[in-house]
């Protein structure tokens, strides 16, 4: 090699992968094509998706729908979306979705958890998309109200044995 010859390194970003192109400095020239490379800044590789739902509050129970929503900036005619757990794809939820900011999913049958997100990015570039926050997942089995109906049951369990109490202890002073 030698040592007057420069190196240009231009990194493209094309759908999935990554290339470097290496470039001998005498070669380039300022009106081919390699010179009209856009640089790309971070809204270009992220987009500006924004899922709004699910979010860090919602439980999906297994066999019901849910409405996944979502914000975009740009213009996108088709998203993907998919199901992660621990930020580990685990299912393809539309692989070609209309770009109206939300698509009613039927949550399929999965292990319980707590982990789990979304993640919708555009269709013809994974690189633009978002993750909502993690959510639970859990069996149809029971109510919806079961945390509301536990939390009554022990508050009047409560106010019962404290009604006792003082009946008790009102006999036993006035006795």
């Amino acid at each position: 090699m030698r040592k007057n010859r420069k190196l240009i390194v231009f990194m493209l970003i094309l759908e999935f992968f990554f290339s470097i192109h290496i470039i001998n400095s005498k070669d380039f020239k300022p009106n081919s094509k390699i010179s009209k490379i856009k640089i790309l800044d971070e809204d270009d590789i992220f987009g500006e998706f924004t899922v709004i739902s699910p979010n860090s509050l919602d439980v999906l129970r297994m066999g019901e729908n849910f409405t996944i929503k979502w914000n975009f900036m740009g213009d996108v005619k088709y998203v993907s979306i998919a199901l992660y757990k621990s930020m580990e794809y685990i299912d393809s939820i539309a692989i070609t979705a209309k770009n109206d900011g939300e698509y009613k999913w039927s949550v399929g049958q999965y292990e319980e958890g707590i982990d789990y997100s979304i993640r919708i990015w555009d269709y013809n570039n994974y690189l633009t998309g978002d993750f909502s926050d993690c959510f639970q997942i859990t069996s149809n089995n029971g109510s919806h109200f079961e945390p509301i109906i536990s939390l009554f049951l022990i508050i009047g369990i409560s106010v019962g044995i404290v009604f006792v109490i003082i009946i008790f202890l009102k006999k036993e002073i006035f006795s």
